[in-house]
This record gives C-alpha cells, structure tokens and sequence, in this order.
C-alpha cells in the first residue's frame, strides 16, 4: 500500500473492538492488532472511542512498541452495509429482558480462528435447529450496518 511503513497500517475495520482488539483487512488477510487503552481515534474529524470505530471504516493506524497508539479513519464505512457471515457461536449477552443485546462468533479466515463481536436488534429473528443454539455450534449472521437481524442456527 502506498504511504505504509513500519509503524504504520491501512486497512478496513471488519468487526466492533473488543478487548482493546482492532480487527482490519487488508488486501483481503485480516490481521488483529491490540490498542492501547489511551489510543488517539479521529473519526470524522472527531476524537472518539474505539468503541465508536464501525465496520467499513478505512483506517490508518499508527503503531509503537506493537501497540497501535493512533488511528485516523480515512474513508468512513457503507451506510446500509448488508452482511451474511458464518461462524461458530462463541457467545452472546443478554439484557434485563432476557434479549440478546450482543453475539460473539468465531470465524476462520485464512487458518487463523478470530473472533467477531456484533450487536444484535431487539426484534432479532432466531430460526433453524434452536435446539443447537449452544456455545461451538454453526449458525449463520445476517443483518445491516453491523446489526445482526437473523440468526440461522445450522
């Protein structure tokens, strides 16, 4: 990629950070790298939290000592981004409802296990074997603007 050194990286953001965890894609390999918990994010011109970093976004993210220190969103992600995405359930949390608010999965891409984090809506549709709706099952993702609307369990 052009303007890429060492301590430097560009890519698109394919999953909400967790665990201080940025998770980006670049020419098609996703790679993790670990935030530091006082990392510098502009996005749209605004300082934010990591938190706040969407899928789809571009990135450039600086990085010391391993530790990614500075992140400047280039390019902001698809607003009505679809996705439909298979992992194995890695697990979810609930509200005081008893409604799942967030799901974890864990998809292999090029050999490597990572893990995906996705809010989920409240009116969720949850349709297939429910019976197999346990921690290590295949179920499929399909949603919009990283909010999972249907859960298929395989």
């Amino acid at each position: 990629m052009p303007d890429q050194d060492q301590n430097s990286r560009t890519g698109t953001v394919n999953s909400l950070v967790y665990n201080n965890v940025l998770s980006l894609t670049q020419a098609g390999t996703s790679t993790q790298y670990v935030l530091h918990p006082d990392a510098f994010i502009l996005r749209n011109g605004v300082k934010v939290a990591a938190s706040d970093l969407q899928i789809g976004d571009v990135v450039k993210a600086r990085i010391y000592n391993n530790t990614v220190v500075f992140v400047e969103v280039t390019s902001l992600g698809q607003v009505n981004q679809a996705f439909d995405i298979q992992g194995t359930l890695n697990g979810t949390t609930v509200n005081s409802q008893g409604k799942i608010t967030t799901i974890s999965i864990i998809q292999n891409i090029n050999g490597n296990n990572q893990t995906a984090i996705y809010n989920v809506s409240p009116d969720v549709a949850l349709t297939g074997n429910l019976g197999s709706f346990t921690q290590g099952h295949l179920i499929q993702l399909k949603g919009q603007n990283q909010v999972v609307t249907q859960i298929d369990v395989k």
